[in-house]
This record gives structure tokens, sequence and C-alpha cells, in this order.
């Protein structure tokens, strides 16, 4: 079982996604460990040629300047793969983890990487906030300010609606792509967190039966 969660930054996706993964004893692919092990196995250095927001991107390119802003990374230098040996990658790791039982994956771009796989094959779980409480959470959690806070909610909400838009024509959280969609600061983490574990749990049961 694949359980992606896919979060708009600041509601709680890695909380969450910790959680879950313990209580499946499953492994947890965030997006700093999808970047990291893509980087080792791809032969690139540890950071990024910084590139201007006006030089065109790929979809591979895209997918991974959206992961960088939302785990908070620097860029590393020479990034030069293809868009498709950067997706290929990425699912083969997504598959390769999940062969040995399930695995919980968190990153915006669950539902395109995980299109090729069957429904019942994966859960995916769409987490999201007000933007104010959102702003509050990452100030808190990276320790920074208010103001510094809100502009990296900011880019990070820009960068994933230009991504998906420009390379699917659709928003980032379409509701159709996804199996349960809940509001964080409407039911508080512990709350969500609960029904996030039942419906993995659920949805396991049922792949196996």
């Amino acid at each position: 079982m694949i359980v992606s969660i896919s979060r708009e930054l600041g509601a709680g996706g890695l909380t969450i996604g910790e959680a879950v993964a313990k209580s499946l004893n499953a492994p947890l692919l965030d997006e700093r460990t999808i970047v990291t092990t893509l980087t080792d196995r791809l032969g690139l250095t540890e950071s990024y040629v910084a590139e201007t927001a006006e030089q065109p991107r790929g979809l591979g390119g895209r997918l991974i300047d959206v992961a960088l802003a939302s785990a908070m990374l620097g860029r590393p230098r020479e990034y030069r793969p293809t868009d498709e040996q950067l997706l290929s990658a990425a699912r083969e790791l997504i598959v390769e983890t999940a062969s040995g039982g399930d695995v919980v994956v968190i990153g915006h771009g669950g539902p395109v990487l995980l299109r090729p796989f069957e429904r019942a094959q994966k859960l995916m779980i769409l987490l999201y906030a007000g933007v104010d409480w959102r702003i509050a959470q990452v100030a808190q959690r990276f320790a920074v300010s208010a103001d510094e806070a809100r502009r990296r909610v900011e880019r990070v909400d820009a960068a994933r609606a230009r991504y998906f838009q420009q390379n699917f024509g659709i928003h980032p959280y379409e509701a159709r792509d996804y199996d349960l969609i809940l509001n964080t600061e409407r039911l508080g983490l512990d709350n969500a967190l609960s029904v996030v574990c039942g419906a993995a749990t659920a949805a396991r049961e049922a792949l196996g039966a």
C-alpha cells in the first residue's frame, strides 16, 4: 500500500506523515529524502547552480523546484538530468520501497508520480488549512519571523500552482485526485492524524483482502 500525502506548506504534512509511517511500520519518503536519494543515484553534486525564475523549466525540473522549496533545501549545483530520467528515478524509488511492503510518500507530486499505479494500490490524501494558520505553523517550526514564514508559504503555494497548471492544466489540489481531504486547522492535528491513520489501516486491509 502506498500512502501519498499532499499538503499545503504548514498544514502538518510531515507530522502526520511520520505518524502514519510509524503506525504502519512503513518507510517514509518525504521530499528531503527523495531529493537526497535522487541526487546520489543520478550522480549529481550536492547543490544546484542557481537558476533564474525566467528560465524555462521542464516537468522534472519543476517537480524538483517545488520539492526543494517545500523541504526548505538549497539548490544543488550542476543539475543536468533530463526530465524523463528524474521522473523515472523518482517512480523507481517509490516502487522499490513499496515492493518491501507499505510506504508513505510526502509531497505534492504524489498525484503525478503515482498515476501509473492502480487506484487500489494507493491512498491519496490532501491536507490543507487557512493561510494565517499555516504561516504561524511555519514560523514556529523553522523558528523564523512571521514575515519570513509568509514569504515561504506564498513562494511554495505559487510554485505548486504554476507547476501543475503549466504541465497538466489543473489545480494542484484537484479534489478528484484524492481519496481523503482534511482541513487540519479545523480538525486539529491530533484529530486529523487519527483519521488518516485509520484510513490508511483500512485501505491496507482492503488491499490484502
